[in-house]
């Protein structure tokens, strides 16, 4: 239970160890993570309407809304991965945004690498 726990945590990596001190108003940095969230789950969901239409040259959404419910799924096992590799306080957030949307766009071998995290070892 500790490894499913420890895998969800999105902020362990970045979370201060110790308690730390702050000067009066001084405000802390938000993680976003939801945005983040946001643009992994729409590389999810285009990647196969993309590639129906580079091998037909036409647009075919047949199934878009049930494919969206499977990909908020898929977003929410992969989401820990993606953001632990591509979070970096230093990077602006659009820059993080363009890393995590195209690795949704790769969402097969994400899975394959979450539910390895996820295996006791």
């Amino acid at each position: 239970m500790n490894t499913l726990i420890r895998y969800f945590d999105l902020v362990a990596d970045v979370r201060p160890r110790h308690a730390k001190a702050k000067a009066a108003g001084e405000t802390s940095r938000e993680l976003h993570w939801l945005p983040q969230y946001i643009a992994l789950l729409l590389g999810i969901v285009v990647q196969p309407f993309i590639q129906r239409y580079m091998t037909s040259g036409a647009w075919n959404l047949a199934g878009l809304w049930g494919w969206v419910a499977a990909s908020a799924f898929i977003a929410v096992v992969a989401l820990p991965a993606v953001y632990r590799r591509s979070f970096d306080p230093e990077k602006p957030l659009p820059v993080q945004l363009a890393v995590i949307f195209s690795s949704g766009m790769g969402w097969q071998s994400l899975v394959g690498a979450a539910l390895k995290g996820l295996q006791p070892g």
